[in-house]
């Protein structure tokens, strides 16, 4: 099914445990964040949409595994800001993001195996921890990178505006 969420004060959706999201789900317009559980996993179905627009930050503090497709558009903060280890085998397109693009814990390793766009951020695109990318990985990039970026032979690195500095 689907669910929309607009115009809130809190976080649209504070969990813990896991939460396993199958449908199509729309956050808009919160002064707080989008997605943030109490040290839990967000799961991410294969046919599963994700769109989250107008609020402080877009993802914080989860684990993800991604294998469906999550938009984030316009942050005050972060688009992600990741609380250990995550994955993504789907898309994940981030834009007008007000800090960081992908903010991953210390520590913490993002696998990406799909297709990331990062397409502007106003501070860093990938700040911390190490981020790697499988053959099957394309990470399309505008911005500076303070990750650790590990690319397998095949995958596909596109950066941003000329002269394309990673």
């Amino acid at each position: 099914g689907s669910i929309s969420l607009t115009d809130g004060g809190d976080d649209a959706i504070d969990f813990s445990g896991t939460f396993t999201h199958e449908g199509s789900l729309t956050i808009q317009d919160f002064t707080d964040n989008g997605v943030q559980p109490s040290g839990g996993t967000l799961l991410v179905g294969s046919s599963a949409t994700i769109t989250v627009d107008n609020v402080d930050r877009g993802l914080t503090g989860l684990l993800l595994v991604n294998n469906g497709t999550i938009k984030i558009e316009t942050t005050n903060s972060d688009a992600i800001n990741t609380g250990g280890d995550c994955s993504n085998s789907g898309e994940i397109t981030l834009s007008g993001v007000g800090s960081d693009g992908i903010d991953l814990e210390s520590g913490s390793t993002f696998t990406n195996t799909g297709i990331i766009r990062i397409l502007d951020a106003n501070s860093q695109a990938l700040e911390g921890g190490l981020f790697d990318q499988a053959a099957s990985g394309a990470l399309f990039i505008a911005g500076e990178i303070t990750s650790v970026v590990q690319l397998a032979g095949g995958s596909e690195l596109h950066p941003g505006s000329s002269p394309g500095c990673v």
